[in-house]
């Protein structure tokens, strides 16, 4: 699940001029968005690419989790940061391109069995009571509900981090060991 990341948004924190050789461009992995892959670097990755090649402008990319991405960008160490909410980058000051692709949604996933589907959000405390367990990723933001539901009962969920939480989390809830993702 990463609801949020289907958005392109090119933020830009750079002291550094445009006209620079290159940019340094950071995200996670979230194939077929953003992928570890030099063949196939995902879509998002090859429009940021061919917008700033025809304007002469290199770029690096780098994987690196969420979090980290967002800690570079806020240093210096790297210009830009693929696939936020607008509430990253309200809450992280950062500046939003003109250009996005793509829409939010916010998706619930249990293994192949469970009966459990989503209804309401009190519907879905109560089942989170049964000591159920959701699997989220550190530094991604799931809206103003579910960030304020983190917040304030972390024993629900499981947070998932480095190069791929999102293999993490989908290979917990394979085993038992989270309830939803």
């Amino acid at each position: 699940m990463k609801f949020f990341y289907v958005t392109l948004t090119l933020l830009s924190f750079c002291n550094s001029s445009w006209a620079s050789v290159r940019l340094v461009v950071a995200s996670d992995t979230w194939c077929p968005y953003i992928c570890d892959d030099q063949q196939s670097p995902g879509y998002i990755v090859e429009i940021v690419h061919d917008i700033f090649h025809q304007n002469n402008i290199s770029l690096k990319f780098e994987t690196l989790p969420l979090a980290r991405a967002m800690q570079f960008v806020a240093n210096n160490q790297t210009d830009m940061v693929l696939g936020l909410t607008e509430e990253q980058i309200v809450e992280h000051k950062l500046s939003k391109s003109q250009l996005s692709v793509g829409r939010p949604t916010l998706d619930f996933f249990v293994i192949n069995g469970n009966p459990w589907r989503y209804t309401s959000n009190t519907e879905l405390i109560k089942h989170l009571a049964d000591d159920k367990k959701i699997g989220i990723i550190k530094g991604y933001s799931y809206g103003e509900f579910f960030n304020n539901l983190i917040e304030s009962r972390p024993k629900y969920f499981y947070v998932s981090h480095g190069n791929t939480p999102l293999d993490t989390n989908l290979n917990l809830l394979n085993a038992g060991r989270i309830d939803i993702l």
